[in-house]
C-alpha cells in the first residue's frame, strides 16, 4: 500500500509540474543554462549502470533498487505516446529528443517504498517559458499547493551537487508528513532536467546513497 501510495504521489507531482510550465502564456522560446554538443537526449542503460552524456549523469544502482519497465512507467502515470519513455531499446529517433515535448528517462524504485524519476522537458517549443531553474520551481510550487487532498506543505529548498553539477532543490511533506518528496531542477540547454524523489524519513538515507553514487558521465 505504501508503494501504491509513493507512485501515486510522483504521478500526480509531475501532472502538476508539466501543467505548471506548459500554462504559462510568455510565448518567448527557452535558453538554457549552458549548452552541448551533444544531441539532447535519453541515457542508456547496461545491467543496472546507466549513463547519459547529454545530461551528464552515470551511476550504477545498488541491488536493492530496480528499473521499472517502459509498460510500468505508462501503467503508473496514465500516461501516452505523446510522452517519451525511455523502454531501453535505443533506436536513434528513440533517442533523439529533438521533436518530443517530455521524456522520462527512468522510474527507478528500491524495496524500501522509495522511487526517483528523472524527466526532461524540451524548452525548445513554441509556448513555453524563457524562465529560470528557479521560476521553474517556483511554478511548480503554485501547482503542488493546489492539491488540497495530499496536503503539500513546502520545507526548505537551496542549491545540491549532483553528478557535479548544480541543481535547485525544494521539499515538500505530505499528508501530514506522512510521505516526503523532493524536486532537484537544473535548466540546460533548452531544456529542464528535474529529478522527482518520493520517501519517507525512514528511507531517505537510501535516496541520499542513490544521488551519492552519480558522477559526471564525461
Amino acid at each position: 500500500m505504501k508503494t501504491k501510495k509513493a507512485l501515486l504521489l510522483a504521478c500526480l507531482a509531475i501532472l502538476a509540474m508539466l501543467s505548471a510550465c506548459t500554462n504559462n502564456n510568455n510565448e518567448k522560446v527557452g535558453t538554457g543554462e549552458g549548452s552541448s554538443d551533444i544531441p539532447m537526449s535519453i541515457g542508456t542503460w547496461d545491467g543496472k549502470s546507466f549513463e547519459n552524456k547529454w545530461s551528464n549523469i552515470a551511476f550504477s544502482l545498488p541491488d536493492n533498487w530496480s528499473i521499472a519497465s517502459r509498460e510500468e512507467v505508462e501503467s503508473i502515470m496514465g500516461i501516452g505516446s505523446e510522452i517519451m519513455v525511455n523502454d531501453g531499446i535505443y533506436t536513434q529517433t528513440q533517442i533523439d529528443l529533438s521533436s518530443v515535448r517530455t521524456a522520462y528517462d527512468f522510474y527507478i524504485y528500491n524495496d524500501l517504498n522509495a522511487n526517483i524519476i528523472l524527466l526532461y522537458e524540451n524548452l525548445a517549443f513554441p509556448g513555453l517559458s524563457s524562465i529560470t531553474q528557479e521560476q521553474y520551481f517556483d511554478e511548480v510550487k503554485s501547482q503542488l499547493e493546489k492539491l488540497e487532498t495530499l496536503e503539500y506543505e513546502f520545507v526548505e529548498n537551496g542549491y545540491m551537487e549532483i553528478a557535479g553539477e548544480e541543481y535547485y532543490y525544494g521539499t515538500f511533506t505530505v499528508q501530514g508528513g506522512f510521505m516526503a518528496q523532493t524536486y532537484y531542477i537544473r535548466k540546460y540547454d533548452k531544456a529542464i532536467i528535474s529529478f522527482i524523489t518520493t520517501y519517507t524519513e525512514a528511507n531517505f538515507d537510501s535516496v541520499e546513497e542513490l544521488f551519492n553514487r552519480m558522477e559526471p558521465a564525461n
